[in-house]
């Protein structure tokens, strides 16, 4: 079962928000937050604590990762992926382009994460 939802704000130390019990509309409000300087990563968190994490923002682009104590696998995308690194925050690091995602797929796997608790088959993850 999911029960939580978490988005970081750097605008004040150690603040995040918090969302018991997400829904849709909840994941889609927080991920319209994250612009990769002041809000920069998404944690959608099932009762076995484990999750997928989505971070970036920055001109759009996001990447997502499951993390789990026996599993970790980020999402490989292989829709026309440039060759060049792209940034994901603004004074962050740079990552493979094919590592980064729009919002659309970052929104995408989120949801259905949070529906069916496991990653969405429709993308590679590795």
């Amino acid at each position: 079962m999911i029960v939580s939802l978490s988005l970081n704000d750097l605008t004040q130390a150690g603040c995040s928000t918090l969302v018991g019990n997400p829904t849709a509309a909840d994941v889609r409000n927080l991920l319209s937050l994250m612009d990769g300087m002041t809000r920069t990563e998404l944690g959608v968190s099932d009762s076995d604590e484990s999750g997928l994490v989505i971070t970036g923002g920055f001109q759009g682009c996001f990447m997502c990762e499951y993390m789990s104590a026996h599993d970790n696998r980020v999402l490989i995308n292989d829709n026309g992926a440039k060759q060049a690194d792209l940034q994901i925050e603004r004074d962050g690091d740079r990552f493979p382009a094919e590592l980064v995602v729009d919002k659309e797929i970052a929104e995408q796997a989120a949801l259905y994460f949070l529906t069916h608790e496991k990653l969405d088959p429709t993308w590679r993850w590795q």
